[in-house]
C-alpha cells in the first residue's frame, strides 16, 4: 500500500482522506482537499457518478 500511495505522488497516508482498491480499477485516492485521483487519472469529486457507489 505505502509503494501505491508513493507511486501516485503522496509521502504518506497522513496526506490522505482516505483510499480504497477496487478490482480492476485499482486504487483511488480522495485528499482531504476533496481531490480524487485514480491512477494516472484526477478527477473532482463532483464528477464522480453517485449511482456508480457501491454500498
Amino acid at each position: 500500500m505505502i509503494r501505491a500511495i508513493k507511486h501516485n505522488g503522496f509521502k504518506g497516508p497522513s496526506e490522505l482522506f482516505c483510499m480504497e482498491w477496487t478490482p480492476r480499477k485499482g486504487f483511488y485516492f480522495v485528499t482531504f482537499e476533496g481531490h480524487v485521483k485514480r491512477g494516472k487519472d484526477e478527477v473532482d469529486a463532483d464528477e464522480i457518478d453517485p449511482n456508480n457507489a457501491q454500498v
